[in-house]
Formats: structure tokens, C-alpha cells, sequence
């Protein structure tokens, strides 16, 4: 929420549509916070990352704890099918190159970048998620909740603003997260 001058808005063509790109944008990265870590105290959402169980998988690079974590949600009888990163270890474990030979990279690398995946799952990169720690998930584990998409609403008629010739902006939305089966949602160290 915010409160404006009234001029302000009238006087400037694009700003109200400009502000009102803006809100929704923060709603919707406020959400998300809320969806990967989410406490779940209060109005909070109880994120992935809150509900997920350490998955204990150690050894070797970032990509075989990935893949050995998987393998464990696999064996739980889950299908291992999202990888949740930040966008910093993405970005390490894609440039990541061969010890021997000339060090090309593992993935591809940049001129001939691979499909976000590893070990055949799918990778969402989010800076909600800290570096060092990943998710890897069965999606029919939980469901995003959307209930509302984001407004953004205009008034006047708040506290004194009518006398003062202001207006309050305010954005919202309504959404949430249902976590179904927390098992299947394991998060692991990507480094020792």
C-alpha cells in the first residue's frame, strides 16, 4: 500500500499503469517467497522448503546429490519430477566443466546451452530459495492455490486522503499452498 498525490497520477499519463505493473509484479514475487519458504506461522504460507525433509544425501558434486536425491524420492515410491534452485547454483552447476581434456563444459555451456534439467528433472531457479540448498519434488505433492490474481485498486476514500487530495494505491491477491504429501518434497546440501 502506498498513498499518492492525486496531481501526480493525473498529471502523469503512463504512471498509474506503470505502478499498477509494478504492485502486481511484488505481489506475485511476495508470493512466491511465500510458496518456496514460507513459514507458515501467522498469515504466512508453509513453504516447500519449510515442509521438506532433509534428504541426507552427501558426496560427490552439487548434480549427483541432486540426482541421489532423486533416486531416494524414486525409491519412496514418488516420482522425482521439479528441481528447485537458486539462481546462483544453477548457474554453477551449468558451467561446471570436465577435469580432463580441454575443460569443456559439462552441460553444454553457454554457446550450447542444455534444456533446464538434470538427471532428466525439470529446474525452476528462484531467488526465494537460499544458495547451498535445493528442493527436489514430486509436483503431485502439493498445489498452488490460486484463488485471486493480483489487483491493484485506487481510492480516495481512505483516512483523510479526500481532504488532502491523495489516494491510496493498494495491490493483493488472494492464493495459497496445499502441501498433500510433505515426503515427497526432500531438500538437500549442495555443498559439504
Amino acid at each position: 500500500m502506498i498513498v499518492v498525490s492525486k496531481q501526480v497520477l493525473a498529471d502523469e499519463n503512463q504512471l498509474q499503469q506503470t505502478l499498477g505493473d509494478l504492485f502486481r509484479y511484488r505481489v506475485l514475487e511476495f508470493f512466491e517467497r511465500q510458496v518456496v519458504i514460507g513459514t507458515g506461522v501467522g498469515r504466512n504460507v508453509l513453504g516447500l522448503a519449510t515442509a521438506a525433509t532433509a534428504s541426507g544425501a552427501t558426496g560427490g558434486n552439487a548434480a549427483d546429490r541432486l540426482g541421489a536425491t532423486g533416486s531416494l524420492l524414486a525409491d519412496m515410491g514418488w516420482e522425482a519430477n521439479l528441481v528447485i534452485l537458486n539462481p546462483n547454483d544453477w548457474h554453477t552447476i551449468r558451467s561446471e566443466r570436465a577435469d580432463t581434456g580441454n575443460g569443456q563444459y559439462l552441460s553444454g555451456g553457454w554457446a550450447q546451452p542444455a534444456q533446464p534439467s538434470i538427471w532428466s528433472m525439470p529446474v525452476v531457479s528462484t531467488s526465494s530459495l537460499p544458495v547451498g540448498t535445493a528442493l527436489v519434488m514430486d509436483t503431485a505433492a502439493a498445489l498452488v492455490l490460486d484463488r485471486e490474481a493480483p489487483t491493484v485498486l485506487i481510492s480516495s476514500e481512505d483516512l483523510d486522503n479526500f481532504v488532502k487530495n491523495m489516494v491510496t494505491i493498494l495491490a493483493e491477491m488472494r492464493g495459497g499452498l496445499a502441501i498433500l504429501n510433505p515426503s515427497a518434497i526432500l531438500s538437500v546440501a549442495l555443498t559439504p
